[in-house]
């Protein structure tokens, strides 16, 4: 009776995924669908599959919203940005993690609880700090405000991570003569590639579909990232909706190619960076 009470339990879970799958799926579906039918199709079904499989929505696309331009913008917004955050959340968590004084514990309080101040709060006053330093239309603006923004998660999750190292490897480092900075770099660093994949994969699905940063700060159309080029498919009175579903499917083409490269390493790095926390 226990072994067939389990059975059907497992039965139920099961459906209850697959079920939450194809919910989660659907928008998906409807997204890469629409973007290979005619405006014509979508106005008669916008939930059938394509027919005719026209693919030009994908060069129009490219073509009309300035794609490459806007693709390069927001590739090298999201590398310097996701780069600086592995940078400095890691170095920042190494002596957060290993020493427990009153001074560290403090600090890592203060990066935990950054995470509860919303954004909206701080846009005003931080518009405003962008404009008298003269950032307005400049990469920087967005990749300083990017990097404060996500500073705190990463570090929160790179010191429990490091809590889970053995602090037995640095001691023998430090008997041979070798300085933190050594040991962090050659012996702590490489011993933290999950919660590193982590970090990059969340970060870059954050600061690659950001929308009102790049709106707020980069105004000139040349330096326009693909959130904003992709909203210029959207009229106040018309929208081109194959085009649209076209560049939303290139928009995640690279994001989910980076989620795959690192997916192995991702939920152990999740995982143990927020429980031993």
């Amino acid at each position: 009776m226990a072994a067939n009470g389990r059975r059907h339990a497992a039965l139920v879970i099961e459906i209850v995924l697959i079920a939450a799958g194809i919910v989660y799926f659907f928008p998906v579906y409807i997204m890469i669908a629409n973007s290979m039918k005619t405006s014509m199709e979508i106005a008669q079904n916008p939930v059938s599959f394509p027919t005719s499989f026209y693919l030009q929505n994908f060069v129009k696309a490219w073509v009309a919203s300035s794609f490459g331009n806007a693709f390069r913008n927001s590739l090298f917004v999201t590398v310097v940005s996701v780069l600086l955050l592995v940078i400095s959340s890691s170095m920042a968590s190494f002596p957060l993690g290993r020493y427990q004084t009153r001074l560290s514990n403090g600090l890592y309080i203060l990066f935990v609880s950054m995470l509860m101040v919303p954004f909206q709060m701080a846009m005003i006053p931080l518009y405003r700090m962008i404009y008298n330093l003269h950032w307005i239309n400049t990469f920087r603006s967005v990749i300083f405000v990017f990097v404060a923004l996500n500073l705190p998660f990463s570090v929160f999750l790179y010191t429990g991570f490091i809590k889970t190292v053995p602090a037995e490897l640095e001691e023998s480092a430090t008997i041979d003569g070798a300085g933190p900075l050594v040991i962090f770099a050659r012996i702590v660093f490489p011993l933290l590639k999950p919660v590193t994949s982590s970090v990059v994969i969340l970060n870059s699905l954050a600061i690659w579909n950001e929308f009102l940063l790049p709106l707020l700060f980069l105004q000139k159309t040349a330096l326009r990232t693909i959130p904003v080029a992709v909203f210029s498919f959207q009229g106040q009175y018309n929208t081109n909706w194959a085009m649209l579903f076209a560049a939303l499917v290139l928009a995640m083409l690279p994001m989910l190619i980076v989620f795959l490269v690192l997916q192995r390493h991702f939920v152990k790095g999740i995982t143990a960076g927020s429980v031993k926390g």
